[in-house]
């Protein structure tokens, strides 16, 4: 990812945007959240979710914290600046950054947990690794993004394990090689991987899931009210 301007983020989200929304701060409620938002203005934007998911915040909730807003194209450092409504919020866009759109693969935001190991080069499906957790941020058949305390460094290889929402499948046992890894706010490290060693059937089911997920976006996205 790289830094961009700020309008330039906003601009990219459109007129209407599915996100997730990852209130990853000090709030006791800290979790990622499907929701869609709307830009207002140059630096400023409406988010947007679903009422049964706001109702269980309070306004407390959304003050205390910076929130970073993924879109399909760009991720977003916001603050929270006021509720406009009983599932909306108006937040200001403090920094941004743009995804490497250079991609042979549609890539989807999504939200689940993976298991990682860095440790050893001769990595294949066979091993058996103690393997610390990470959180997916958007995946493609191509690769993913994901988010952990652990820093590795580019061109390193990693054997992920994932298990894709829904699925009652076997989890799916790849090896990626880093891409990049950048610092967020949180001090975590969003790091940046492109499957490296995947067997074919394991990369449909990725990229089924990919359309899937994005159908159920749009549904969301349809279910707003504005």
């Amino acid at each position: 990812m790289q830094q961009i301007s700020i309008r330039k983020a906003v601009a990219a989200l459109g007129e209407v945007s599915p996100i997730t929304f990852c209130a990853s701060g000090s709030s006791s409620k800290s979790q990622i959240i499907h929701a869609v938002a709307r830009p207002v203005s140059y630096s400023m934007a409406v988010v947007s979710f679903r009422r049964d998911v706001f109702a269980s915040y309070s306004d407390g909730d959304f003050r205390s914290d910076t929130y970073d807003i993924c879109g399909p194209a760009v991720v977003m450092q916001a603050a929270f600046r006021e509720k406009v409504s009983d599932n909306q919020i108006l937040v200001d866009i403090i920094k941004a950054f743009e995804y490497d759109q250079k991609r042979e693969y549609f890539r989807v935001n999504t939200s689940f947990p993976i298991q990682f190991n860095i440790s050893g080069s001769d990595l294949d499906f066979s091993q058996e690794f103690l393997k610390p957790l990470g959180q997916c941020l958007n995946l493609s058949g191509g690769g993913l993004l994901f988010s952990a305390d652990a820093r590795i460094e580019s061109s390193k290889r990693v054997w992920l394990d994932l298990c894709l929402p829904g699925k009652q499948s076997e989890p799916i046992g790849c090896v990626a090689r880093v891409v990049r890894t950048v610092k967020d706010k949180e001090q975590c490290w969003n790091i940046a991987v492109s499957f490296d060693q995947i067997k074919e059937a394991d990369r449909d089911e990725i990229i089924q899931y990919c359309f899937s997920e994005h159908r159920r976006h749009l549904r969301l996205k349809n279910e707003v009210v504005f």
